[in-house]
């Protein structure tokens, strides 16, 4: 070996190659630097505290979503609400302005040659870019946590609140059963972040990474009000409901994070299938056409992988007048126990006192649209009467408003059952007889 080798070998054997870990570290500096990422984490981190802050100014509440009704008697409402929503259009968005963009932005600036240049390997570059999405997303979903508890407790209280069956949980209990319930979306949070980075890597485009992903979001969701709810990602957003009903069930949990497992294993594996197959130089025409064959074969198996997941997706609607009837009748049982504590003394319905025990004397017929025999499907038009045995009027009656998920709200008469706020001593609380929430099945 020459002298010129020896002093050239040790040169390029101490050359530094940046790592995962780097490029993760890189992602991160960027995305601080953000406006979208920062304007988005200041909408998770304020948010909550401006909804509640306007919603006590307010005399009507969002009472058509789970828990809205409460917002100005429990502090705990608050986190309920907001999950609601975020499972249904809010992470959607959020995670998508940062998991959409984050390799198609290389695209829109034309710095992957910089960045491919420099002793790093597509696999960490892969790597760390996931990382920092998925940094990102967990991120959006604790400050969306705490500041929806640190906001209700703060500016309601951490009063008692009813379960989705009609249970009176205290306040300790309620704040275990929060955090549980948003944990429970972290699985589907971090298959949609890879869903975002396939969307990122295959259209090259930061828009359509990032309404693609929520185009999708929101078709999932349309696809579960038709029936397709087993296998898809917009459903374990729903698994916290399990948590609220009597007795409660981890299944819905458990299936949930199969599928986001499934789902992020196959959005990962395609989008690093690809990046490595692709060519950043791009300038022969042979290699624009193998990338647009590519792209042709990636829709065609895409919009199959669709018509699968759709097809083994379906299931019948939990909702029946069997079940609606069983889940009504018990939900209502727990709250009229519920209400004769909170009063002190028996609750009276249209001239009738309900005893302690009316579980063996009530009866209850769900019935959809008007018609006379049992009925099915979710929707508005449910009708629940409730009667006493050996009456032939029915005591009072329900306006159900089922959904495809298997929860319900059911709105009674203010003529019968009372205001929705009444007075308990020195205190304004919610009549729970007039209208409550109930889960017939869990996702």
């Amino acid at each position: 070996m020459s002298a010129v080798e020896e002093v050239a070998q040790p040169s390029v054997a101490r050359r530094p190659r940046v790592g995962a870990w780097a490029v993760y570290r890189v992602e991160l500096k960027k995305l601080r630097s953000q406006i979208l990422a920062r304007i988005a984490l200041g909408v998770c981190l304020l948010g909550p505290l401006v909804f509640i802050a306007i919603m006590k100014t307010q005399t009507t509440l969002p009472d058509d979503s789970l828990y809205g009704r409460w917002l100005h008697t429990s502090g705990f409402a608050l986190p309920m609400v907001m999950l609601t929503f975020a499972g249904e259009v809010g992470f959607l968005v959020l995670i998508a302005v940062v998991a959409g963009d984050i390799f198609s932005s290389e695209d829109r600036y034309g710095t992957w040659d910089t960045v491919l240049i420099r002793p790093c390997r597509r696999g960490d570059v892969f790597v760390g870019k996931t990382l920092a999405a998925a940094t990102y997303a967990l991120a959006v979903l604790v400050l969306l946590t705490v500041s929806s508890i640190v906001s209700g407790l703060l500016l309601v209280g951490s009063q008692p609140m009813v379960d989705l069956s009609g249970r009176l949980v205290e306040g300790g209990s309620w704040l275990g059963l929060v955090l549980e319930s948003w944990a429970t979306t972290i699985p589907p949070v971090l298959a949609f972040t890879c869903l975002g980075v396939l969307l990122s890597i295959a259209t090259r485009s930061s828009i359509m990474g990032v309404l693609g992903t929520i185009v999708v979001g929101l078709l999932m969701e349309l696809l579960a009000v038709l029936g397709f709810r087993t296998l898809l990602l917009t459903t374990p957003f729903e698994a916290w409901h399990a948590l609220l009903i009597s007795p409660s069930d981890a299944w819905p949990f458990v299936q949930g994070t199969l599928v986001s497992i499934g789902y992020a294993a196959a959005c990962l594996g395609g989008g690093w299938w690809l990046l490595r197959r692709r060519d950043f130089a791009g300038s022969a025409p042979a290699s624009r056409q193998a990338n647009q064959n590519l792209r042709v074969r990636v829709g065609v198996v895409s919009v199959a992988a669709v018509v699968v997941l759709g097809a083994a997706s379906f299931r019948p609607s939990p909702v029946t007048s069997a079940s609606l009837q069983k889940s009504v009748t018990a939900t209502f049982l727990n709250l009229a126990q519920h209400k004769r504590e909170m009063i002190g003394r028996p609750v009276a319905i249209n001239g009738h006192v309900l005893p302690a025990g009316t579980s063996l004397r009530l009866t209850t017929t769900c019935t959809r649209g008007g018609q006379v025999g049992p009925g099915k499907g979710p929707g508005d038009d449910w009708t629940c009467l409730m009667a006493l045995p050996g009456t032939l009027q029915p005591l009072f009656g329900y306006e159900v408003n089922a959904k495809a998920n298997g929860c319900y709200t059911a709105d009674g008469a203010t003529a019968i059952m009372g205001p929705l706020m009444i007075r308990v001593g020195n205190k304004t609380v919610v009549n729970p007889l007039l209208e409550f929430d109930g889960c017939i099945d869990t996702p």
